[in-house]
């Protein structure tokens, strides 16, 4: 799994909202591995890459929330598009939303 430090892109998120979504990524991943067929070659070799970030949904307000698209590159050669929504949490911090299932993209 890509090392959070050197998320490529324009995400807004810093290195500890990098690390959570990595890891709810990587936890997405296995699940579906053991169910989904578009999810072969999660877990072979080195595992995904996340090879990119975009801002689709800037923060209306300061501090308000904001969606994300990140894109992982799987070794099959699959491309998984995940949609991440990240929302001031009413007990303080950030709650991380992330769409399941991602958008596929074969080779």
């Amino acid at each position: 799994m890509t090392e959070p430090s050197s998320i490529p892109g324009q995400t807004r998120a810093d290195l500890n909202l990098k690390r959570d979504t990595c890891r709810t990524i990587r936890n997405i991943e296995k699940a579906c591995s053991l169910n989904h067929q578009y999810c072969q070659g999660i877990l072979d070799g080195f595992g995904p890459k996340i090879v990119g970030t975009t801002v689709i949904e800037a923060p209306v307000t300061p501090g308000g929330s904001w969606k994300e698209r990140w894109t992982e590159q799987r070794m099959s050669g699959i491309t998984a598009i995940y949609t991440v929504t990240y929302q001031p949490s009413p007990r303080g911090g950030t709650d991380i939303v992330i769409k399941v299932p991602p958008q596929i993209l074969m080779p």
